[in-house]
C-alpha cells in the first residue's frame, strides 16, 4: 500500500516520488523519490515534491514519521531531504556497492511535529 506521484514538468513527467511501508499501528511510512530527468537536477523540484508528500503523510494519512535511506556519495539529495526538514539518523557502512567500491548510505527521518513547526514558520 502506498501513494505514488509522477513528477510533471510542463506536462512531462520527469520522476516519481511514494510513499511505502506504511505501518498503520506506528504510524510511519518509508519515503522514496526518483527524478530521472537529468537536466532539471538541481532546480528544487525534488524539495518541492518532498514537501508535498510529507503534508500527505503528515495531514492526511495522520503519521508519525517518514524515514529514508540516501547514498552518502549523493550529496545534492542529502542537501534537498535536509531542506525538507529531514535530519540524520545514522550510517550504514558500506550498504551498497557501486561503480566498484562500497558506499555508505545514510538513514534520515522527519517527525510530525517537526514538518509541522518547519510549515508553520513558512506561513
Amino acid at each position: 500500500m502506498g501513494a505514488l506521484k509522477q513528477t510533471m514538468r510542463h506536462g512531462i513527467p520527469i520522476g516519481s516520488t511514494q510513499l511505502f511501508k506504511i505501518h498503520p499501528w506506528s504510524k510511519h511510512a518509508e519515503f522514496g523519490i526518483w527524478i530521472g530527468n537529468k537536466m532539471v537536477w538541481g532546480q528544487g523540484y525534488a524539495t518541492e515534491v518532498t514537501s508535498v508528500v510529507l503534508d500527505f503523510a503528515f495531514e492526511r494519512l495522520n503519521l508519525h514519521k517518514v524515514y529514508l535511506t540516501v547514498d552518502a556519495d549523493n550529496p545534492g539529495a542529502i542537501r534537498s531531504y535536509e531542506k525538507s526538514g529531514f535530519k540524520q539518523d545514522g550510517i550504514l557502512r558500506d550498504e551498497v556497492y557501486k561503480y566498484g567500491q562500497y558506499v555508505d548510505r545514510i538513514m534520515m527521518s522527519i517527525l510530525k511535529h517537526e514538518y509541522l513547526n518547519i510549515s508553520n514558520c513558512s506561513q
